[in-house]
């Protein structure tokens, strides 16, 4: 059998270009594209054979659990066209009451009636004819019955029908893999959105009672006489509540800006001035280590940016308490700036332990806490590094890091000098 066009409302194409139908109807629902492909596939049939042998087909409807006649030139078809035999039961009764049968193709010669082929047949009279079962993975999803009055099919014929229907199975079960990827990721991005909800209800819960704890405890150390225990237990109290209460914070952020809560106040700002609040802040605390805080930056040029001041504070405090709590003693941390293509970069530098690569693949993922220690006791709540990728690309910004391990680490942060638009 040579290839033949199909012609359908204008359009005419080849059984090589089927592959591509599928293609052409992506916007409709997948059962939808299904019953496309079926009856394109119906079309070519139709063409391919010789006005004596008769083509109809037959499709799945979910909703009804039973397959529905959908084309017919034959006048023996009941009407409507339904075929109530069990999904499960017709390969069953094909492979009963069939001649031959060649991976999913039935012929069926001349045969005496039966109740169970009458119902198999959908009320159709029994004769020449061959069954063209349309499968995905183990679903059947429709079938094709080609009927020839004069009888027999020619081994061409059955060649086609078997490359037929491999073409068929491979593009329906395409279509079902990608249906089943949606479904899934539907689920898991509803659920990610409850757990975020919960996240966020939480954190604001506890967010109360943990001030409280916090004044309470000032009001404790704030009075006189106070025995060296008690003092002592005050003091564990108010920095555990500290850093419960900067986690709980931290929540807060990353819930908003998941569920697109968080607003950005845009300004201009010098991002050498805004780096040197956080570095006065932790100062001290760099001291203690014996460290050092290098700002390399060309002050007569301005490396201004559009941000919201808070939120980049934010991501700049995360970064050089980062660098302070993972350097060793006695060394040192670098900021420098640069401006690239309307950018203005940032890169923090330390000579810490570095990363390692599976701490560089995950370094941005929310609660991953780093393989490296902290060289002064400090504590991390494994949320920060999220949130500073998150508040940068709200700003139309990017966030990365370079880092060989055992060499220390470069942060590098790059803001936009202009905002054309931003989007919440």
């Amino acid at each position: 059998m040579n290839e033949s066009e199909v012609y359908t409302q204008g359009h005419h194409t080849s059984f090589s270009e089927l592959s591509g139908v599928d293609s052409l109807i992506l916007t409709l629902h997948t059962q939808k594209r299904i019953e496309s492909l079926l009856s394109v596939v119906y079309v070519y049939l139709q063409t391919t054979f010789s006005a004596d042998v008769k083509v109809t087909y037959w499709v799945y409807q979910p909703s009804e659990d039973e397959f529905v006649l959908s084309q017919s030139e034959s006048q023996d078809t009941p009407e409507p066209g339904r075929c109530v035999l069990p999904r499960e039961e017709l390969f069953d009764i094909g492979m009963a009451g069939a001649t031959e049968v060649h991976d999913g193709v039935f012929i069926f010669s001349e045969q005496q009636p039966s109740e169970e082929l009458d119902a198999f047949w959908c009320g159709m009279p029994p004769g020449n004819r061959i069954m063209l079962a349309v499968t995905s993975e183990r679903r059947l999803e429709g079938f094709y019955l080609i009927d020839d009055e004069e009888g027999g099919f020619s081994e061409e014929t059955l060649r086609d029908l078997f490359r037929i229907r491999a073409h068929l199975h491979h593009h329906i079960s395409h279509l079902r893999a990608i249906d089943t990827e949606q479904r899934s990721r539907q689920k898991a991005e509803q659920a990610n959105l409850v757990k975020t909800e919960l996240l966020s209800i939480a954190s604001h819960d506890l967010k109360n009672p943990i001030s409280m704890i916090l004044g309470f405890a000032e009001l404790i150390k704030a009075r006189e006489n106070l025995d060296d225990d008690v003092k002592e237990l005050v003091a564990i109290i108010a920095r555990e509540g500290k850093r419960m209460f900067e986690l709980v914070t931290e929540l807060l952020d990353s819930t908003a800006i998941e569920m697109g809560k968080l607003e950005l106040d845009i300004g201009e700002y010098d991002a050498v001035e805004l780096v040197k609040q956080i570095v006065d802040i932790y100062s001290t605390s760099a001291a203690r280590k014996r460290q050092q805080i290098h700002l390399q930056a060309d002050g007569a040029a301005g490396y201004h940016v559009q941000v919201d001041e808070s939120r980049i504070l934010q991501v700049f405090d995360n970064l050089i308490s980062n660098a302070v709590k993972y350097s060793p003693f006695d060394r040192s941390i670098y900021i420098s700036f640069e401006r690239v293509d309307g950018h203005v970069r940032i890169n923090f530098t330390d000579e810490g332990p570095g990363l390692t690569e599976k701490d560089k693949q995950r370094v941005f993922d929310r609660f991953h806490k780093l393989s490296a220690k902290t060289t002064g006791g400090e504590t991390s709540t494994g949320i920060g590094l999220s949130i500073v990728k998150q508040i940068v690309e709200l700003h139309n910004g990017k966030v990365w890091v370079e880092s060989q391990y055992g060499e220390g680490c470069t942060f590098t942060v790059e803001l936009p000098t202009n905002q054309p638009r931003l989007e919440s």
